[in-house]
């Protein structure tokens, strides 16, 4: 039979040089394993909490002396930033670029920490919906919203298809229509309007160190080949058109 104690150590008192016994505020569980072996865990403040895991532990053993166990209960009791580092490992074997890993990692640990989810089981479907409530409500868009939510959902799946879990707890939760929240309605610039900005650059100031004739080619480049911003910013001089191929693309382009 199991018991709950609290565990006792000795400190010498400053004033007076006595040795004074003291109690910790934890109270903890001694308890036999399946294999009969005694243990020691930590429990709570509280005794009546630390009385339920005592009786939990003593529960766990006896089923798995008779053979029946959870094969998720090793996973249960690791720390969720235990399995968090793990799957981001995951995403870099799996040769995900270094700029997705890092921000798909930072949406998830921002949630957990906001949630308070220290284990797998603290996972909770109405504490995610919360979170991005919150985020919504502090200004962020429902397209970011979104972005956590994936985020948060892929690790789950994570937990389940490497056998850390039964199921996902937020497989149900989905995302948001962004539709109903467009902030920027984009649309392709007439020719007039592309010829304007080109002429606009070529004769405009710096602009983030960049000078204007130089941001004229970029603009044009991207609108040849649909490259975005980090696109452009990962080209080499190997990989970009020569010199007078550009000069000619922004020659048509400024007379049109």
């Amino acid at each position: 039979m199991g018991s709950v104690f609290k565990p006792t150590y000795t400190k010498k008192d400053s004033l007076t040089g006595e040795t004074v016994t003291h109690k910790l505020k934890k109270w903890y569980v001694k308890y036999r394993d399946a294999e009969g072996v005694v243990r020691k865990v930590a429990g709570f403040t509280d005794k009546s909490a630390t009385q339920q895991l005592l009786a939990k532990l003593e529960r766990e053993a006896e089923l798995e002396k008779l053979g029946i166990t959870d094969p998720f209960q090793k996973h249960r009791k690791r720390p969720l930033v235990e399995h968090l580092n793990e799957f981001e490992q995951n995403l870099n074997d799996g040769k995900r670029s270094a700029d997705y890993v890092s921000l798909t990692i930072m949406r998830i640990r921002s949630l957990v920490q906001s949630c308070d989810f220290t284990f797998i089981d603290d996972i909770s479907a109405s504490r995610v919906e919360t979170f991005l409530s919150n985020l919504r409500k502090d200004g962020r868009s429902i397209q970011t919203s979104n972005h956590y939510l994936k985020a948060i959902k892929q690790f789950c799946r994570w937990l389940v298809t490497d056998s850390r879990t039964r199921d996902s707890r937020i497989a149900h939760v989905k995302t948001l229509n962004v539709k109903v929240d467009r902030r920027h309605d984009r649309r392709s610039l007439s020719a007039e309007e592309f010829s304007a900005l080109i002429e606009s650059a070529l004769n405009g100031p710096m602009v983030q160190g960049i000078p204007g004739p130089e941001r004229a080619m970029l603009y044009v480049l991207a609108a040849w080949t649909g490259f975005r911003r980090n696109e452009l910013a990962s080209l080499t001089l190997l990989s970009t058109l020569r010199h007078r191929q550009f000069k000619s693309m922004l020659h048509t382009a400024s007379i049109e």
